[in-house]
């Protein structure tokens, strides 16, 4: 019995989920930034420790590989506290290392992008394939890690 009512309440959830979903622009986004059909090229930042001033990140896949004018899109999963439950933003900061995209040192406009869940940018359409960008993430200013983004073919 404990098992049907569980697999009822995973359901209820999922579908709920699903219908906020729809009604946002975006695919589930608030900020409606992508058009339907826009390729996101996914992450995961996992942020994690016992103690709040001693967190450390890892992004998988380390090394992401969108194309020109697709989306990068990381997931933010702090089981650190370092977010303050997801209250502050966590930070793509894209490093100085060599012009590429155009002449440009970073992929993306601005040169960082920021959210508290989720953090998705377009990539430079004057981006080629086998650029790679050095990018920090950071909380409050401070770095976590130190993945890579590379443009793919």
């Amino acid at each position: 019995m404990r098992v049907l009512y569980t697999g009822i309440a995973i359901v209820a959830i999922a579908v709920v989920a699903a219908a906020g979903c729809a009604q946002q622009p975006g695919g589930g986004r608030p900020d409606g930034m992508r058009k339907p059909g826009d390729k996101l090229v996914p992450a995961t930042i996992f942020i994690y420790g016992s103690d709040p001033a001693k967190c450390t990140a890892k992004v998988s896949p380390y090394t992401l590989q969108p194309k020109k004018n697709e989306y990068a899109y990381w997931t933010i999963i702090d089981t650190c506290g370092v977010t303050g439950s997801y209250a502050k933003d966590v930070e793509v900061a894209f490093l100085a290392g060599g012009k590429k995209c155009g002449g440009k040192e970073s992929p993306i406009a601005g040169g960082s992008a920021k959210g508290t869940r989720f953090i998705e940018a377009q990539i430079d359409p004057n981006c080629v394939s086998g650029d790679v960008f050095k990018y920090d993430v950071k909380v409050d200013g401070t770095t976590l890690t130190d993945p890579e983004l590379e443009i793919g073919q």
